[in-house]
């Protein structure tokens, strides 16, 4: 059964790999948060006392927004003695094209006390444990969640929604990741949670992860010149029929699953709205890919349901 497990993920991670070279798209390998070997983890500077656990392929709670299995983490934070603060990373590895643009998206759901934080960087240098992970070390804000008492604007208490949508923190890309210059560079790219206390409060935190993905704005080796943003998908996660909307007129819509195959086309569409019936597909992710009136075309994430 372990060979029979290992095989499928070998085979899994080939196909995702041949997905990506042939569209470009992807960079990030187990973003559905139900494989743990995707991932590399840090304690960052973690005090001794303080402790997160996780889980990936959670499925007894999650994200609206996402499906299947999630990541689950739940950290405590004594605040006393070698317990003031807890900061625990997930991250990985990529290489990125300088000069390319990339948007990174997730669903998030948490539970936490006063001064908490969930933050996405990305960096040059590989998180370390025992050292923080910011703007001191070369890191760079992709988006942010704190609790409402160190961020005013942010949600309540108990949230569940997407990066893209509600993430709140100020002075963050808002998901957008570009390098300058030509050529490549290899970067990291993750994601953490803390939390800080320094009065015995004993503040705690949940946090659910799930449909993490960095997103090249290009598509089969060519620039995408409509932002993913401007393309409406709603609902999304859709378990049957979603709708299609663009400011301009559709040309034509392309669905293609993991595997690099197209699954649905509709040509000649010449609407700004359309509805998709994706009801025959099975549950998992898939990329919608819509040409303009103009021939600009875009691609965004669909997650299908049950």
């Amino acid at each position: 059964m372990k060979k029979l497990y290992l095989l499928s993920s070998l085979l899994i991670g080939l196909l995702l790999i041949q997905f990506n070279n042939a569209y470009n798209q992807e960079m990030l390998v187990g973003g559905n948060m139900e494989n743990a070997d995707s991932w590399k983890t840090s304690k960052l500077n973690q005090d001794a006392d303080n402790s997160v656990d996780y889980t990936f392929n959670y499925t007894d709670d999650g994200p609206t927004a996402g499906s299947g299995g999630c990541l689950y983490l739940s950290g405590t934070n004594t605040g006393a003695a070698n317990g003031n603060l807890t900061n625990f990373m997930f991250y990985q590895q990529v290489t990125l094209e300088r000069g390319a643009n990339y948007n990174f998206t997730g669903a998030y759901k948490d539970n936490r006390t006063n001064n908490y934080w969930c933050e996405v960087y990305v960096g040059g240098n590989e998180p370390a444990e025992g050292a923080d992970y910011a703007a001191d070390q070369g890191a760079v804000l992709i988006y942010g969640f704190k609790s409402t008492n160190w961020e005013a604007g942010c949600p309540s208490e108990v949230f569940d929604g997407t990066f893209q949508d509600d993430a709140c923190t100020p002075g963050s890309t808002n998901g957008v990741v570009t390098f300058e210059g030509t050529g490549d560079t290899t970067v990291f790219v993750g994601f953490r949670m803390g939390i800080w206390d320094d009065g015995s409060n004993g503040y705690t935190f949940e946090a659910w992860v799930d449909n993490i993905s960095l997103m090249k704005a290009g598509g089969g080796g060519t620039s995408i010149d409509i932002p993913s943003g401007e393309i409406s998908v709603y609902p999304n996660p859709v378990s049957s029929t979603t709708s299609i909307t663009l400011n301009s007129r559709i040309n034509n819509l392309e669905v293609i699953n993991l595997y690099g195959q197209t699954v649905y086309t509709r040509t000649s569409v010449n609407q700004t709205s359309v509805n998709l019936d994706l009801s025959a597909e099975s549950e998992g992710l898939y990329f919608l890919r819509v040409t303009d009136e103009t021939g600009k075309s875009g691609m965004i994430k669909i997650v299908k349901t049950k």
